[in-house]
């Protein structure tokens, strides 16, 4: 399944041949994403890869917006650590379901623990 997402603007030292080569990862879960700056719900991540994220949400975010924001996981039993970053908002459109929209959020200055994680959600919740 092929996301027809527009790779997002580079604002790093990634090329965006290299930023095209790494490939996004569709969940088949829709882990839940907080803005930690009000503990309110932004949406539920849709794809993720090192570089970034999508969300789906019931409202628009908006453009150029940064946020602190954290993925979580529901189940408090797994070993799964939620992973909090920060990432600006790049693009949005809306769904297929026109009452839904998809924002594309590049991540800002990752760590290698939220690299790290990220590979976890990758390995844990994509379609093989």
């Amino acid at each position: 399944m092929e996301n027809e997402r527009p790779p997002p603007p580079s604002d790093n030292e990634t090329s965006g041949e290299e930023r095209a080569l790494r490939q996004r990862h569709n969940l088949i879960y829709y882990l839940k994403v907080w803005d930690l700056n009000n503990d309110r719900l932004l949406g539920h991540l849709i794809d993720i890869n090192t570089d970034g994220l999508m969300l789906l949400s019931n409202q628009p975010i908006g453009l150029g917006r940064e946020f602190s924001m954290e993925i979580r996981r529901e189940d408090p039993d797994e070993q799964f650590m939620n992973i909090r970053c920060h990432a600006c908002s790049r693009w949005e459109r809306s769904d297929k379901n026109p009452s839904l929209y998809n924002t594309g959020f590049q991540l800002i200055n990752p760590s290698e623990e939220v690299i790290a994680g990220i590979q976890d959600v990758i390995r844990e919740y994509t379609f093989s």
